[in-house]
């Protein structure tokens, strides 16, 4: 029904309809799964600092070095969210500014072990789906965007 109303609105991105992008998501049974082939995997659960950490640390047993692990966190600093991983150079907070399809704006944070080629690739590819990034060159609290709503 969203995707309908994002459609008929103009607010839709890519160049697919409603019912072809909704025919392209599928249910998977464990998150090995749910990762097959990818090249970039955005986490968006609730903002629970175990959680997410749960989460990378059985995505850093599953990924080889070319996948890119995003975290959509508002607030948690990149160096707890990723604290221990084996491919934390491979790591990076993208926070999509809410809601995504009417504010396109995209704060990037590295982790301090963030590689530079994994912040051009997610730059790049948040160019690439319609958002506009922003680099945030070191981690602090609340991020660039936080800071400023609240200021």
């Amino acid at each position: 029904k969203e995707m309908k109303f994002l459609e008929q609105s103009g607010s839709l991105k890519g160049s697919l309809g409603a019912e072809e992008q909704l025919s392209l998501i599928s249910g998977c049974l464990n998150i090995q799964e749910a990762v097959e082939g990818a090249m970039h995997i955005q986490e968006c659960v609730p903002e629970n600092l175990e959680l997410k950490k749960k989460i990378f640390a059985q995505l850093d047993q599953i990924v080889d070095d070319k996948v890119v692990l995003s975290s959509s966190t508002s607030c948690l600093l990149p160096s707890k969210v990723f604290a221990g991983l084996a491919h934390v150079k491979q790591c990076i907070v993208a926070h999509p500014v809410n809601p995504p399809y009417y504010v396109p704006l995209v704060e990037l944070v590295p982790h301090p072990k963030t590689a530079p080629a994994t912040v051009d690739r997610t730059y790049a590819l948040m160019q690439k789906i319609g958002q506009s990034p922003v680099r945030v060159m070191k981690e602090i609290d609340g991020f660039a965007l936080n800071r400023l709503q609240y200021a």
